[in-house]
């Protein structure tokens, strides 16, 4: 630029500033790049030792998680192992019975018994299934006993 530094001619107000120090000569004009590069540089460190810092937190952060998930398996495998045979025994009881009363029904599990997904929380799911006979209502009770043989 041949101007000025106060024109219309300016440009951005940095560049008005290079260049009123230009056409002044009071000030060097490599001394202000070289601050601007400088403060971009420890910038540019300081975002690098943050960025540094935050892949540590990450790693450390993914660590932990997956410490946790070995954790929470090891746990659900052991409730698993704790509850299957409870289940079981159970599960046995419940067919005996469900056979005395109708002698073709079934008991069947299902969810996260039969899924072998047992875990602390986890209860045991099973449905029956029977033949209705013809002296049966629908709940399974003898016809005019209310209903109340039913399992």
């Amino acid at each position: 630029r041949s101007g000025g530094g106060g024109g219309s001619g300016a440009g951005t107000p940095k560049e008005g500033r290079r260049g009123s120090a230009d056409n002044s000569g009071s000030t060097d004009p490599s001394s202000s790049t070289d601050k601007e590069i400088s403060s971009a540089t420890q910038s540019a460190i300081k975002r690098g030792s943050s960025v540094s810092a935050m892949t540590e937190r990450l790693q450390s952060g993914c660590a932990a998680l997956h410490d946790d998930i070995e954790t929470f398996v090891r746990l659900q495998e052991e409730a698993a192992e704790l509850k299957r045979p409870a289940y079981e025994r159970v599960l046995a009881k419940l067919r005996a019975e469900v056979c005395k009363l109708w002698p073709d029904g079934s008991v069947r599990a299902y969810g996260s018994y039969e899924t072998k997904l047992l875990g602390f929380g986890s209860d045991l799911d099973v449905v029956v299934f029977f033949e209705r006979r013809g002296d049966e209502d629908e709940s399974g009770g003898k016809k005019g006993d209310g209903g109340t043989g039913g399992v």
